[in-house]
């Protein structure tokens, strides 16, 4: 579906109005279908341009058959990129008809193609258009097939209610996907950056122009909004996972040893790290991947398919797109006030690569094991507690340093890189650690994934991966070994280096005993 070339003003008239969809294809033939959908809107800009009283009401029809065929193959947000470039240019024309044509057909795609509401477009909100991916000027739409509330469009308390928890740990990803629909990553990552508005200044002080802090900002919402159209229809692994590993992540940077050792630079890549630890997702586990012989394990050689497969995708995003590389606008090197020659771009996009493959649960034990001996030793100097609260001065920090060994660590050194890597992992695996009823949903999308992939690989004749066994595998008994055996210790440890996080390990102890309950329930039945 889709225009695949122009039209003419009577094939518009008598094309067929197919339903707007999602698209679900590469990232380049994305791109395709929207350098044909702006041709096509710049056909449509060509005929509000002649529009005068007296031909409106056919000019109107040829309009609205234009954006249907158009539109339709485009996901919401790339509809809106292209649209808002394009009509805002013809809104602020001076010919009343064209401006009142702009103004009818913004607000028509808008209303039915779209993931936003209508937004007029004059002269006043020229500025605010242009920052329409940075803003929350309209409500995102609620999907049709959303199984999480009910079918009534969102209104500005339930979307403001979801965000309003974005710092805390009672936050509801599901519930925010719900209204949010497509566009949650996006309403979560703006609201995020905008409640802390100091982390794109720190990141505006590491690019090769300071002066376009602005565009690194606008390609950072367009990498979120092209991380939104990879598909990721999964019960567990979906678009909701994502933006709940990226807002425990980035909260983390609240707590004080964060504070303490990394800054608001090593902020946003935690908050792109969690965004992007499973891009992509496929639904089955790396063994899967590996038993398989699947495409994906035979181009990573059978070590940490998916992880390997999810930051890849995410920089295969930025090379396809200028428009969404923000990575590549960090400066590639410079000097330190005392003379150290730092490579900030670097540094970056190994802290995405090494924080997205420690996810991958073979390197649990590793992990937890780095972190219990860093604990050790990092308590044994100074208590966690009473690290001083501040925020990211850069260069220079007024305050004593924690301590190592008895050397001072420098802030954003390898320790912040070990933190970050332990924090990441820590949010990746917390659906358990949430309020009650959160888990409770996030146990039982993990257990139908889990399921999915048992009966693949029963039609496929392999051997039944461990929990993927749907006639014998039990919920409640799948998350009492999980909490008991991998979270329990693993939240233990961590909270003796961010205190902060004793809710999680609470939630844990109250959730493994509903889950206990129901196991004994379970046990009872014939």
């Amino acid at each position: 579906p889709g225009a695949r070339h122009l039209l003419s003003a009577q094939d518009l008239l008598d094309a067929e109005s197919p339903s707007p969809k999602p698209l679900r294809a590469s990232w380049a033939e994305q791109r395709e279908v929207i350098a044909v959908a702006r041709a096509g809107l710049a056909q449509v800009a060509a005929q509000l341009e002649q529009a005068t009283e007296q031909t409106w009401d056919k000019v109107q029809g040829n309009v609205v058959q234009q954006l249907r065929v158009t539109t339709a193959s485009l996901t919401p947000t790339s509809l809106q990129d292209a649209l808002l470039s394009q009509l805002r240019h013809r809104g602020a024309r001076s010919s009343p008809m064209t401006r009142k044509a702009s103004v009818a057909a913004n607000e028509y795609i808008l209303h039915n193609f779209t993931d936003y509401n209508s937004v007029v477009v004059d002269d006043d909100n020229t500025d605010r258009l242009k920052a329409t991916f940075g803003t929350l000027t309209a409500l995102p739409r609620l999907p049709q097939d959303s199984p999480h509330l009910d079918a009534a469009l969102p209104t500005s308390d339930e979307l403001g209610k979801h965000l309003s928890l974005s710092f805390t740990w009672e936050f509801d990803a599901l519930g925010l996907a719900g209204v949010a629909g497509s566009n949650t990553l996006l309403s979560l990552a703006t609201h995020l950056l905008q409640s802390r508005p100091e982390v794109m200044e720190s990141c505006g002080s590491r690019l090769e122009m300071p002066d376009l802090q602005d565009v690194f900002y606008r390609r950072v919402l367009t990498f979120v909004s092209a991380c939104q159209d990879v598909p990721m229809c999964n019960p567990y692994h979906n678009h909701a996972h994502l933006a709940d590993v990226m807002q425990s992540t980035y909260m983390l940077f609240d707590f004080k040893i964060f504070q303490a050792l990394t800054n608001n630079f090593d902020r946003f890549l935690g908050m792109i790290a969690g965004m992007i630890h499973d891009l992509g997702h496929t639904g089955t586990n790396n063994l899967f991947h590996q038993n398989t012989l699947s495409e994906l394990a035979l181009r990573y050689n059978d070590t940490s398919v998916l992880e390997m497969y999810h930051v890849a995708t995410a920089f295969e995003i930025m090379r396809d797109d200028e428009d969404a590389d923000w990575w590549n606008m960090i400066v590639a090197s410079t000097k330190r006030p005392n003379g150290d020659t730092v490579e900030p771009r670097k540094r970056a996009r190994k802290i995405l690569i090494d924080c997205v493959l420690g996810t991958d649960m073979t390197r649990h034990g590793r992990v937890l094991t780095q972190m219990r001996e860093f604990s050790t030793d990092f308590c044994a100097e100074q208590d966690p507690r009473s690290l001083p609260a501040r925020g990211d001065p850069e260069p220079f920090n007024p305050h004593p340093r924690p301590t190592l060994h008895g050397a001072p660590l420098a802030r954003s050194g390898k320790e912040a890189h070990y933190l970050m890597e332990w924090g990441l992992h820590a949010c990746d695996v917390s659906g358990q650690s949430r309020p009650l009823p959160i888990a409770l949903e996030w146990g039982r999308r993990v257990s139908e994934e889990f399921w999915a992939q048992g009966d693949q690989e029963k039609a496929l004749g392999l051997p039944v991966s461990p929990l993927c066994e749907r006639n014998k595998a039990s919920l409640a008994q799948g998350q009492v070994g999980f909490i008991q055996f991998v979270l329990e210790p693993y939240f233990a440890t961590l909270v003796t280096l961010v205190p902060e996080l004793e809710v999680a390990s609470s939630n844990l102890s109250s959730n493994l005993k509903h889950w206990e309950e129901q196991r004994r329930s379970e046990q009872m039945q014939p």
